[in-house]
């Protein structure tokens, strides 16, 4: 590990949070650890020297409305702008390791690309989920949102550099590491360290079903493509759904959760209930205490598996929607996810 005095962590979400604090707990890191935490998520104060935050808009508006769509990412941006103006301030101009997620984001990309690069000594990638595990490239369909969004950084001023390669930026000759929970199967094995999973520790109950949504994905396939997901995992949950079972759905926190909605609620009545936390799903498991997990292909059923204590009395299931990558299906199908069809 880097004897830099100072190392950065870069969060724009609440699993990312999570995982950086996984990391402290194994690794001995010298000099002061600061979190940059954008969306004023939940943290252990115990843990960082200094925090950095402030709010960032996180609930994307439907890709059918073009207006609604650039005026959230103008308040985004201007988010990301203000807290890059606190880290100018508050972050002593000192030699630094840099732990980012995805170079995606507008603030990791600019803290990666720009942000006193001449002092950055190491740049460490850690798990943003399942992304670490397979090609995650600018594909054509998503090009006119990265070109909306270089133009919008342009007009406010925040640089913002295109990537070319793997999103997450570990084929880059610079990134020579990486955190994943399952280094094996991660993309470039050769960089991958361990980051340890948290144990998840809760009793399931049969009459208890757990929806993840991933609403984000309205915006990113065809919305009937969506639509017919959602029916599907309904007809599936309904196979396991008894009179006595509750059937939760928790949003994720981008996008229209109301489509989801509408659809649970036609199909199982007062049977069916709302989760809305900001928290990572992996830390109220315990409130709802679920026997069977749904979702299409979120993170978290891939965290649940890893770090569920009784996980052999969990059933998990995902449903592909799209052209999900093999490398993705094979993860789940090794750590037990059933893979639906």
């Amino acid at each position: 590990m880097s004897d830099s005095e100072i190392n950065i962590f870069v969060s724009i979400a609440p699993s990312h949070n999570r995982s950086f604090e996984s990391l402290l707990k194994t690794e001995s890191l010298k000099g002061k650890k600061i979190l940059i935490n954008i969306g004023n998520y939940e943290y252990s104060p115990r843990m960082w020297d200094a925090v950095i935050e402030d709010y960032s808009p996180m609930r994307n508006p439907s890709s059918e409305n073009l207006l609604a769509t650039i005026l959230f990412q103008l308040k985004k941006i201007l988010a990301y702008k203000r807290i890059i103006s606190s880290c100018k301030k508050k972050i002593p101009s000192k030699g630094y390791t840099l732990f980012y997620c995805n170079l995606e984001d507008i603030l990791n990309n600019f803290m990666f690309f720009r942000f006193r690069k001449n002092l950055q000594e190491e740049r460490i990638l850690v798990e943003d989920g399942i992304l670490n595990y397979y090609e995650y490239k600018i594909e054509s369909p998503r090009k006119p949102n990265f070109i909306l969004k270089k133009i919008l950084c342009w007009f406010l001023r925040v640089p913002y550099k295109v990537v070319e390669g793997q999103l997450s930026g570990i084929d880059r000759d610079d990134v020579q590491k990486q955190f994943v929970r399952y280094p094996s199967l991660a993309l470039f094995p050769e960089k991958a360290l361990r980051l340890e999973s948290d144990i998840i520790d809760f009793e399931p109950s049969e009459d208890s079903i757990l929806f993840i949504g991933q609403d984000v994905l309205a915006n990113i396939v065809a919305k009937q493509d969506y639509l017919d997901g959602i029916n599907q995992i309904i007809e599936k949950i309904q196979e396991n759904c008894s009179t006595a079972s509750k059937v939760h759905y928790k949003p994720h926190r981008n996008g229209d959760y109301k489509i989801a909605e509408e659809l649970l609620i036609k199909a199982f009545g007062n049977q069916y209930e709302l989760v809305i936390d900001e928290r990572p799903v992996e830390t109220i498991l315990s409130n709802i205490r679920p026997m069977y997990i749904y979702s299409f292909f979120s993170s978290a059923l891939f965290n649940i598996k890893l770090g569920a204590k009784d996980v052999d009395k969990l059933k998990v299931f995902s449903l592909p929607i799209n052209q999900v990558d093999n490398l993705v299906l094979n993860l789940f199908r090794k750590v037990d996810i059933i893979v639906m069809k």
